[in-house]
């Protein structure tokens, strides 16, 4: 046995090498190069690793990032609008033949003129530049001030970037979420497989005692059932592994996911701060409040715009025009304007969007006080969610240790056949019965941490936090 491992050992190798050598350029042999995917080790990602990995590659987060510069440049762009604006034109032309009109000859002043024939004047060039500068405009006064439109875009930035920041915690949640899913899908597919081979010696069993009279017909119909039962629980316990691991693959940008792996073990569970301490973290500068904040800002500036456009206007303008027959001297000319224009009357059209934006002012101010109180209920709930799964986890994990302790004792008996083999069955059933509920409301224990960290918009990560060694998760 120990030649003939040696020798399928060194054939291994051998095709090994040549495999490699088929991929490498046959003119550089002494590029080093990789090995075949299969043969690389796998990267181990932990909960940490993951988030990390999702900050950085996630398609919803780099999009927030562009979205946000597009509203910052949106903003720049509408005050320049309310700055000096110089244009420039230029243009050379030819011009033969007689006009088209009925009422002047082209190139010619007089309309008295009879003659439609055109001559002296075929090929010219113009140019000239233009001059625009708003004075007083929708509440700029030279450019000098921050004008409400520009506010309002100021305003819309300030709305992305803090939903951005909610958008970020939500997908931290959920890769945590399918992170957990990871693990207790792992830890239940060994407890299922199991299960199933225990259900599987049950029948065998009523089935020998059906042909000594020992059991009924439908002691075999409960046995075949419960096998049935059992094996198609682990065939969908596979199934959704199989998915949440793939969905976690997705979620780091991975395409292959032999090239990674999942570190099956769930994080240490952190030391909770007190509710007091919480709701400090988020008094001043909570996104959801701050957005909120950012509306009615917005709403004010709406405001500011549309009261602005019932005062009178005030813009200056120039021109300068220069044209020659394509030789020197030609003629220009400069004209300038100062544009006043005063609103007098429109059917309360500039009225009515006035007060409509009064009204929605109110009704963002309402809304702010709601969203604080909102948030309050939130980081209310999710304290309270954290300390009923504390109590479920601890009554879980106490009585988990009890039926080890049981299905331990019970197995010891057994070796030496001082209890029957329908008891030991029995009670490895039970144990294993409260260990796929363990495995539920661990996961769903450590989840309400991660809720938390989500409604505090993460100005507390549970990740970082001090750990309680009483607390942490024991699976026998």
């Amino acid at each position: 046995m120990r030649i003939k491992t040696i020798i399928l050992t060194t054939l291994w190798l051998i095709g090994a090498g040549f495999s490699w050598a088929e991929n490498s350029p046959a003119s550089s042999p002494s590029i080093p190069v990789a090995p075949p995917a299969s043969l690389a080790e796998k990267k181990i990602f932990t909960l940490r690793d993951c988030l990390e990995q999702v900050k950085q590659e996630n398609p919803a987060v780099r999009a927030i990032r562009f979205n946000l510069e597009a509203m910052e440049r949106r903003a720049k762009s509408i005050r320049a609008l309310y700055l000096p604006q110089v244009t420039a034109t230029g243009q050379i032309g030819y011009v033969t033949g007689e006009s088209v009109s009925y009422f002047s000859v082209v190139g010619v002043q007089d309309p008295e003129v009879a003659v439609r024939k055109i001559s002296g004047l075929h090929a010219y060039e113009s140019g000239g530049g233009q001059l625009y500068m708003p004075l007083i405009k929708e509440g700029s006064f030279f450019g000098m001030n921050t004008s409400p439109a520009e506010t309002i875009q100021q305003m819309n930035a300030e709305i992305t970037r803090y939903s951005g920041d909610m958008t970020l915690q939500q997908i931290l949640f959920n890769v945590t979420k399918t992170y957990l899913e990871v693990v207790a899908s792992k830890n239940k597919l060994d407890l299922l497989l199991r299960q199933k081979d225990i259900s599987d010696k049950q029948l065998l069993m009523v089935k020998a005692q059906l042909q000594y009279g020992l059991a009924i017909q439908s002691d075999v119909t409960s046995a075949e059932l419960a096998a049935a039962q059992n094996e198609s629980a682990y065939d969908a316990a596979s199934n959704l592994a199989l998915d949440a691991f793939l969905r976690m693959g997705l979620m780091l940008g991975i395409d292959n996911p032999k090239t990674f792996a999942i570190e099956v073990a769930y994080p240490p569970m952190p030391k909770l701060p007190s509710y007091p301490m919480l709701m400090a973290m988020i008094q001043g500068d909570h996104p959801n409040v701050m957005k909120q904040e950012a509306v009615v800002k917005q709403a004010r500036a709406q405001l500011a715009l549309d009261q602005n456009k019932i005062w009178p206007t005030v813009e200056f303008r120039g021109n300068y025009a220069y044209a020659d027959a394509m030789s020197q001297p030609g003629n220009d000319l400069w004209t300038s304007f100062v544009t006043v224009n005063v609103p007098i009357f429109d059917f309360g059209i500039l009225h009515n969007q006035t007060r409509a934006d009064l009204a929605a002012v109110e009704a963002q101010n309402l809304q702010l006080q709601q969203t604080r109180d909102d948030l309050q209920q939130s980081l209310f709930d999710a304290y309270i969610a954290i300390r009923d799964n504390t109590y479920a986890a601890a009554a879980i994990n106490s009585r988990v240790a009890v039926a080890h302790k049981a299905f331990q004792k019970v197995e010891i008996l057994q070796r030496s056949e001082s209890v029957p083999l329908l008891q030991a069955i029995e009670t490895e059933q039970a144990y294993l019965t409260l260990r796929l509920e363990q495995e539920d409301i661990t996961s769903k224990h450590i989840l309400s941490y991660a809720q938390l960290q989500s409604v505090v918009a993460g100005r507390w990560n549970w990740l970082d936090q001090p750990t309680m060694a009483s607390v942490q998760v024991k699976t026998p």
